[in-house]
C-alpha cells in the first residue's frame, strides 16, 4: 500500500508540475500576444478614422462646392429666361403695334430720386440742345416707338417681381433711343455730362453680332451698385430687321451672398473667380477675384492671398480640370499655414468657386479621435495585463490545493478499492468522451459494482435523453425562425415611420405596438381616404399569439379595403362584421374603434365595436370620448353599430389604445386601470405625440415593477392642427376694383406670416386671373366674380368664381419664349406666368360658374 501511494503521489507531483509550467508558458504567451494585437489593433483603428475622416471631410466640401457653383449656374440661368421673355414681348409690341396704346413714359430727368420706373432719354447726337421732354421725342421722330415701349412697364415690374436680383432692365435702339427700367434715374440726372452713346458699348455690339444670348463678364456697374454682370440679346421689327438690344443687369453680390454665407470648417472659406473669361466673353488670360473674404474690389488681380503658394498650378489645373482640389500654403500673419483647395466652375459665366480649407481644421477632429482610440488601446493592455497576473495567482493557488487534496486522496483510495475505480474511471472517460455503446465489466459484488451497473443504466438513459433533446432543439428552432418570421410580416404591416405625411400639416400622428409573445393581436393603423379625410382604428383580437396574429392580418385588410371603397364607418363595420363571422370556427371576434377625420372643417365621425374608451385632450384637460360601444366584430351575424361625432378644434389630440393598457399587472396582480391612465395622461398634456405615448409606456413599466408583460401594448394618438376655414369677397370685375381684391388677399397672408416671396408671387397670379375676368369676361357688359381663399399650414389656396362667358385658361398652349415674336401665336403669356408661379392651377365649370382654384405650397 506504501508503495502504491508512493508512486501514486509521485505521478501526481510530476503530473501537476508539468502540466503547471505548460499552464503558466501558455498564459504569459497569452498576455504576449494579447498586448500586441491590442496595441497593433488600436494603431490601425486610429491610423484608418483618421484618414477616414480626412477623406469624408473632403468629399463633403466638393459636393458643396459644386452643389453652390450649380446654385450661382441656375440663377444666371434663370436671368437669361427673363431677357428672353423681355425680348419676345418687345417683338410682339414691334410686330403688333395695333394691339398696344401709347403709353406716356417721363425721361429720365423728370422721375423722382428713389423712385423704381420706367423712363427714357436719347442719345445726344439725334437732338440738338436736348431738354429731354416730350417736344425732343416729336422733333426726333421718336414719339411713337418711345410710347409704344413704355407698355414695357408692367412686363418689367412682373420680371422685377420674380427676380429681384435684378438691378436694372433696358433696352437700346437703332435709332438712338434708350428705355430702362430702374432706380436710378436721379443718379443721370445729376451727372454733370450728357447721357452716353450706348450703341457703342460691348453689351450692345456683342448682342447684334452675335445674333444670341450675351453674357458679360464682371464689370464695376457706373451706378456705384459695385461688381456686376449684364445678360443682353436682339430684337427685330416686324420684317425681322434688326432694331435694338434688350438686356438685364445683376449684382455679383446677389448671386454669391448664400455663398459668402456658407460656414467651412472652423476657419475656411470660399472664393469666386473669373478665371480668364473677359469682358466680351472671350478668353483674356487674366484671371480676377469676383468674390472673397474681406475683399473691398481692390486689387482684383492679386488672388494669391486667397490661393496661397501655389496658385500658377492651381489655376492652371483649374484650366484644363473643372473640378478638383489642390494643396497649398498661405501665409498670413507671419504664419504659414497648410490648405486644401477645392473647385468646381460655374458655367455660364466661365467661373470659378473655390473653398480653402486649412489641413488643420480637417485633421482636427481625425486627431482628437486618434487619441482616444489609443487611450482605450492603452487601458485595453492596463486591463489585460492585470487579469493575466490575477489568472496566474488563481492558477497558482489551485495547483497547491489539488496537490494537497490529491494527497489526502491517494491515502484514502490505495489499497484494495484503486483497482475497481481506476476501470470505473477508465469507463467513465470513454463514455464522456462520446462512446455511449461501451459497457464496463466490473465484478467486485460490492458498491462498486453496483456503482458500475447505475452507470451503465445512466448511460443508456443519457443515449436516449440526447437523441430526443436534440428532436426538441431541433423542432423548437425551426418554430422560432417561423415566429420571427411571422413577428417581421406583422411589424411591416403597421405604419412605423413618422411623421408618416410629411407634407400635411393640419395632422400629426404616432403609434407602436408591443406584442406580448413573438406576435400579437393588436393592431392599428391610419390612411388618407382622399385629400381631404383620413381614417384612423385600433384594434384587438381575441386571444394571443399565433392565430390571433393571423386574425388580426384578415381584419386589418378588410376594414381598410372597405374604408377605401367609400363606405363610411358604420357601414364598414356592418360589413367586415359578417366577413368575419363567416366560417369562423375558432369564435374569434376583435373589439376596434375606428374613425373618420374631415380634414378641412375638424368634423371626427367614429364607431365602436366593443373596444375601450378613447381619450381625448381639448385644450390642456383630458377627458373620455362619450361614444357608445357596440358589439365586437365577427361575434353575431347582422349587427347594426352606431356612428357618432364630434369636432375637433386645433390643438385638440385624441389617444386610441388597447387593454394591454389599462390591464396590465404588477407582482401583486394589480390593474393599471382607467383612472392611472387618464392621470397619467393629464400629467403630460402639453408633451407632443412621441413623447407622451412614451411616457406612457414607461408609466406603465413603473408600475408593473418587472411583472412579465401578460397582454399586447398597443396605442396611437392623433393631434389636429387646424385646416383654415374660407374667406370669400364678392365684387364687381372692374379693373379699378384690383386693389381691393389685393387687400382683401393680403390681409390674410400677413394673419400666416406668409413669406415676403410667396407673397409677391401671389399678387403677380391675382393680378393676371383678376385683371382677365374684368376685361373678357362678360364683355361687353359687366358682373360680379367671387374671390375665395383658404390659409392652411402647408398651403394657401385661392378660387376665383364668375358666371361669364364659359372659359378653360388652361385649355391655350404655353408660349415658346424661345421662338422669335413672328413665329410665336398672340397670348397666352399671363396663364403662362401664373403656371409657372403657382404650384397648381386647377379649372372647372359648374352650371353657369367658372371655377378657377390656384393653390400655393407654403415653405
Amino acid at each position: 500500500m506504501a508503495k502504491t501511494l508512493r508512486v501514486f503521489l509521485l505521478v501526481c507531483f510530476v503530473s501537476l508540475a508539468v502540466s503547471g509550467v505548460i499552464a503558466m508558458v501558455s498564459i504569459l504567451n497569452v498576455r504576449s500576444l494579447t498586448l500586441e494585437s491590442s496595441h497593433n489593433i488600436g494603431s490601425a483603428a486610429a491610423d484608418s478614422s483618421r484618414e477616414s475622416l480626412q477623406d469624408q471631410v473632403l468629399r463633403d466640401t466638393t459636393e458643396l462646392v459644386t452643389a453652390n457653383s450649380n446654385l450661382i449656374d441656375f440663377q444666371l440661368r434663370e436671368a437669361q429666361d427673363m431677357v428672353l421673355l423681355l425680348k419676345g414681348y418687345i417683338e410682339r409690341i414691334y410686330r403688333s403695334k395695333e394691339e398696344f396704346r401709347l403709353v406716356k413714359i417721363p425721361s429720365y430727368r423728370q422721375v423722382p430720386p428713389g423712385e423704381t420706373g420706367i423712363h427714357w432719354f436719347t442719345e445726344p447726337g439725334r437732338i440738338p440742345n436736348p431738354q429731354y421732354v416730350e417736344d425732343d421725342l416729336i422733333r426726333s421722330g421718336l414719339l411713337e416707338e418711345t410710347y409704344l415701349l413704355g407698355n414695357l412697364e408692367r412686363v418689367s415690374q412682373l420680371v422685377m417681381k420674380i427676380m429681384p436680383t435684378i438691378s436694372t432692365i433696358y433696352l437700346t435702339t437703332e435709332s438712338g433711343q434708350n428705355i430702362q427700367y430702374d432706380g436710378d434715374a436721379a443718379l443721370k440726372a445729376a451727372s454733370p455730362y450728357a447721357p452716353p452713346e450706348l450703341r457703342s458699348r460691348l453689351w450692345y455690339k456683342a448682342a447684334r453680332d452675335r445674333n444670341g444670348v450675351y453674357i458679360s463678364g464682371a464689370y464695376h456697374d457706373a451706378a456705384g451698385r459695385g461688381l456686376s454682370i449684364s445678360i443682353t440679346t436682339p430684337f427685330s421689327n416686324k420684317e425681322g430687321e434688326f432694331t435694338g438690344v434688350v438686356g438685364i443687369d445683376i449684382k455679383i453680390e446677389d448671386l454669391d451672398e448664400s455663398i459668402r454665407r456658407t460656414v467651412v470648417a472652423r476657419s475656411g472659406y470660399a472664393v469666386l473667380l473669373n478665371n480668364g473669361a473677359g469682358e466680351d466673353g472671350k478668353e483674356s488670360g487674366i484671371v480676377e477675384i469676383v468674390s472673397a473674404p474681406g475683399f473691398n474690389g481692390q486689387n482684383t488681380n492679386n488672388v494669391v492671398p486667397f490661393l496661397g503658394s501655389n496658385t500658377d498650378s492651381i489655376l492652371a489645373e483649374m484650366k484644363s480640370r473643372p473640378s478638383g482640389s489642390s494643396r497649398s500654403t498661405l501665409y498670413s500673419e507671419g504664419r504659414m499655414t497648410d490648405v486644401y483647395v477645392i473647385w468646381a466652375p460655374v458655367n455660364l459665366p466661365n467661373w470659378q468657386l473655390a473653398y480653402i480649407l486649412p489641413e488643420e481644421d480637417i485633421q482636427a477632429p481625425a486627431a482628437a479621435l486618434y487619441n482616444e482610440i489609443t487611450g482605450m488601446t492603452a487601458l485595453t493592455v492596463k486591463r489585460v495585463d492585470s487579469l493575466v497576473f490575477t489568472a496566474i495567482w488563481i492558477f497558482v493557488s489551485l495547483m497547491i490545493f489539488i496537490f494537497l487534496l490529491t494527497v489526502w486522496l491517494a491515502r484514502l483510495i490505495a489499497g484494495r478499492i484503486a483497482q475497481p475505480i481506476i476501470a470505473l474511471t477508465s469507463s467513465v472517460k470513454k463514455i464522456g468522451n462520446g462512446n455511449l455503446d461501451y459497457r464496463s465489466e466490473i465484478k467486485t459484488g460490492d458498491e462498486i459494482e453496483e456503482l458500475s451497473l447505475g452507470f451503465e443504466r445512466m448511460t443508456g438513459e443519457l443515449k436516449g435523453y440526447i437523441e430526443n433533446l436534440r428532436q426538441v432543439t431541433a423542432e423548437k428552432e425551426r418554430i422560432g425562425a417561423e415566429l420571427d418570421v411571422a413577428r417581421r410580416i406583422q411589424e411591416s404591416m403597421l405604419p412605423r415611420i413618422f411623421p408618416p405625411f410629411p407634407d400635411r400639416q393640419e395632422f400629426d400622428l404616432y403609434g407602436f405596438m408591443l406584442p406580448a409573445k413573438e406576435v400579437g393581436g393588436d393592431f392599428y393603423d391610419f390612411f388618407l381616404i382622399d385629400q381631404d379625410t383620413l381614417a384612423v382604428m385600433i384594434a384587438d383580437v381575441s386571444g394571443k399569439g399565433v392565430p390571433a396574429a393571423l386574425f388580426m392580418v384578415i381584419a386589418k385588410t378588410l376594414i381598410q379595403n372597405n374604408a377605401q371603397n367609400g363606405l363610411s364607418p358604420k357601414e364598414v363595420f356592418e360589413r367586415v362584421n359578417n366577413l368575419l363571422y363567416k366560417d369562423n370556427e375558432e369564435s374569434m371576434f376583435v373589439t376596434a374603434f375606428m374613425g373618420y377625420l374631415d380634414i378641412p372643417s375638424g368634423k371626427f365621425t367614429c364607431v365602436n365595436a366593443g373596444h375601450n374608451p378613447p381619450l381625448i385632450k381639448r385644450g390642456d384637460k383630458f377627458e373620455w370620448l362619450k361614444i357608445k360601444r357596440g358589439f365586437v366584430l365577427g361575434g353575431v351575424e347582422d349587427m347594426v353599430y352606431r356612428e357618432e361625432e364630434t369636432t375637433f378644434n386645433p390643438g385638440d389630440m385624441l389617444y386610441l389604445y388597447t387593454d394591454g393598457v389599462t390591464e396590465a399587472m404588477n407582482t401583486e396582480r394589480q390593474l393599471f386601470t382607467e383612472a392611472r391612465l387618464l392621470q397619467a395622461a393629464a400629467a403630460k398634456s402639453d408633451w407632443d405625440l412621441r413623447e407622451f405615448a412614451v411616457s406612457i409606456k414607461k408609466e406603465i413599466d413603473a408600475f408593473a415593477g418587472g411583472a412579465e408583460q401578460a397582454d399586447d401594448i398597443t396605442m396611437l394618438a392623433l393631434q389636429y392642427c387646424g385646416a383654415g376655414k374660407w374667406k370669400e369677397l364678392k365684387i364687381e370685375a372692374l379693373s379699378e376694383n384690383l386693389d381691393r381684391v389685393m387687400d382683401f388677399v393680403n390681409v390674410e397672408l400677413e394673419k400666416i406670416d406668409c413669406p415676403p416671396k410667396t407673397q409677391r408671387q401671389i399678387d403677380i397670379a391675382i393680378e393676371e386671373v383678376f385683371v382677365n375676368i374684368a376685361q373678357y369676361a362678360y364683355n361687353p357688359g359687366t358682373g360680379f366674380v367671387v374671390i375665395r381663399i383658404r390659409t392652411g399650414f402647408s398651403e394657401i389656396r385661392l378660387e376665383f368664381e364668375d358666371q361669364g362667358e364659359p372659359y378653360n385658361p388652361l385649355k391655350t398652349a404655353d408660349p415658346d419664349i424661345s421662338l422669335s415674336a413672328e413665329d410665336r401665336p398672340i397670348g397666352g403669356l399671363g396663364v403662362f406666368m401664373v403656371k409657372k408661379i403657382m404650384d397648381t392651377v386647377e379649372y372647372r365649370c359648374e352650371g353657369s360658374k367658372n371655377l378657377l382654384t390656384l393653390t400655393k405650397m407654403v415653405r
